[in-house]
Order: structure tokens, then C-alpha cells, then sequence
């Protein structure tokens, strides 16, 4: 049986219901679920009977109730280096381990070193949360000193508590009204299927925080004038092509597209040699993309590579 390291020894007052007792106490690492031991001299200095029929004990005389613990409840599993191995100096890694009494062995359960395998072994252990269960348990642990320290088999690294397991998801709220566009709202709500309750609201200050780089409107369009481009061509006759003929209910069409893009500064007025003609392509929502006819210029244009 392995012994119990203890701090020290103090006369400390006891309270049991509502009487107290001063008694001399040993401070030791023992179950966090317990607050402490009574033992055998408590018992018999304080002339204690204990009735296991009725759920009641008397100290000196005194009747007192008891609470019923669950037994389970209190013992705790023991996790072993599951093989001798050697953790060079200041270098983190992983201690492959096995849980001992797993018929105690919570499902979800995190790792609390054992005060004893740090002092002896001068190593750091992270506290991480792992499944008991499992026939090997990684042991994340760190050597923060300047030599090589052996770790052996069956060494006790530390205890699994049970961690409550939270069924269900948090969730996220949030509002986006005032804070972005209803395009912005719209984009927010396609790209968000897959992300859970924080990617949302990350992506949510994102789109806030740079809502001016997104259009709001198809007019609304970023333009620069940094760089100029030209069309390089052969040595060939200015290409002068005769419009297309369009429907009537098309030439509003067109005439309305031109003076947009006019005022939108997209495009000025110019008379020249070269002429192409307007083609309007039916897209799929139903909208006219406005396009020119630009293959026989494509044919004498000089490729810029």
C-alpha cells in the first residue's frame, strides 16, 4: 500500500452539526471529494458509537445524523506510466499511460498530477481532459530542469476526476441590425451553414469591421485609376464593324445601360476608327449583361507576354 505524504499536525477545531471539537489534525493530499477522515482516536476520545442501522452515530452522548455518500462517488483512479522512458532536458511531450481500477473509470475525466510524482520526478505535468476508458492515456508532461530524468513503469502521475459533460451546445445570439448592409446580412446568413455559435460571431465582427470593402449595390463599385491599359495591334486597318441590328424593345435596353454607365463615370463618349459591336448576354437571374463583340480585334491584338 502506498503511504500518504502529510504537510504537518495542528490542534484544529471540528465542527460536526453544531457541535465543535478541537482535535489534533494531520494535514495530507487525500480525495478532493473528501474533507477529511475521523480516525480511530477521534473516535474513541470522543466516546463515538456509530449506528449503521439507523444512519446515526453519537459523539460524546450526542446523537448526530449522518449523510449517506455514495462510495463510487469518492474513490478515484490512479493513472501509471505504462512503460519506463526518459524525457530529455527542457523538451515537452507525451508519456503514454494506462488507468488503474477501471471499474471507477468516469467517461470523461481530467488529469490531476499527484503532488508526489512532481517532486520526485521534477516534472510538469498538464492537467488535460481525457476519456478513462480509453487502454491508453496520453500524459502531456515538461522538464524544465538542465538533465535527463527517468521516468518509471507503474509510476502513479496522477488521479482522473470526473468532468461534467454538457450535453447540449452553447448557443450565440447576436444582432445584426445597424451594423451592416441587408446584402451583408444575407452574405452573413449563406457562409455561416457549417460554422458553429463563436466562428459566427467572429465572422459577424469581420463583416462589420470591413463592411466598406463589400458593394451594397451593383453600382456601387471600386475603381482605381493608377494604372492605364492599352490594346497593342498589328499593323492592320483600323477594324471598323456596323452595329448589329436589336429588337425595338432591346434599344432602350441599351440606351438605358450606356448613360448608367455614363454617369457612373464607367465609360466616356469618344469617336474613333475602331468600332465593335454591342452584344447583350441574357444572364441566369434574368438580368442583360451589356458586352462587345471583340473576336476580330482579338485576332490582331499583340499578346503583352
Amino acid at each position: 500500500m502506498e503511504s500518504i505524504q502529510t504537510r504537518g499536525v495542528g490542534n484544529m477545531d471540528i465542527t460536526i452539526n453544531d457541535t465543535v471539537v478541537k482535535h489534533a489534525v494531520w494535514v495530507a493530499e487525500i480525495d478532493k471529494a473528501i474533507d477529511g477522515i475521523l480516525g480511530f482516536d477521534f473516535l474513541q476520545s470522543n466516546q463515538c458509537v456509530i449506528d449503521a442501522g439507523t444512519n446515526t452515530f453519537k459523539l460524546n452522548g450526542q446523537p448526530k445524523k449522518c449523510t449517506t455518500v455514495e462510495l463510487k462517488s469518492i474513490r478515484c483512479c490512479r493513472v501509471v506510466v505504462d512503460g519506463t522512458g526518459i524525457v530529455p532536458p527542457g523538451v515537452e511531450g507525451i508519456i503514454p499511460a494506462r488507468v488503474l481500477d477501471l471499474e471507477n473509470a468516469p467517461s470523461c475525466a481530467v488529469l490531476v498530477p499527484t503532488g508526489r510524482f512532481t517532486e520526485r520526478c521534477q516534472l510538469l505535468m498538464a492537467g488535460s481532459v481525457v476519456s478513462a476508458e480509453d487502454s491508453c492515456v496520453p500524459v502531456g508532461v515538461l522538464n524544465p530542469s538542465e538533465r535527463l530524468i527517468e521516468v518509471y513503469e507503474m509510476s502513479v502521475t496522477a488521479t482522473c476526476e470526473t468532468v461534467p459533460v454538457q450535453s447540449e451546445v452553447p448557443t450565440f445570439s447576436y444582432s445584426t441590425t445597424g451594423l451592416m448592409a441587408p446584402c451583408l446580412a444575407d452574405l452573413l446568413e449563406e457562409s455561416s451553414k457549417y460554422l458553429g455559435g463563436s466562428q459566427k460571431s467572429e465572422l459577424v465582427g469581420l463583416l462589420v469591421q470591413f463592411n466598406q470593402v463589400f458593394t451594397q449595390h451593383k453600382t456601387d463599385l471600386a475603381r482605381t485609376d493608377l494604372v492605364r491599359h492599352s490594346i497593342r495591334t498589328e499593323k492592320v486597318t483600323p477594324i471598323c464593324q456596323r452595329p448589329q441590328r436589336l429588337l425595338l424593345t432591346r434599344r432602350g435596353e441599351v440606351k438605358g445601360q450606356i448613360e448608367e454607365m455614363l454617369k457612373q463615370d464607367m465609360t466616356d463618349q469618344f469617336y474613333g476608327l475602331w468600332a465593335c459591336p454591342i452584344v447583350l448576354v441574357r444572364k441566369k437571374d434574368g438580368s442583360t449583361m451589356f458586352c462587345l463583340d471583340y473576336r476580330r480585334l482579338n485576332k490582331v491584338t499583340v499578346p503583352c507576354l
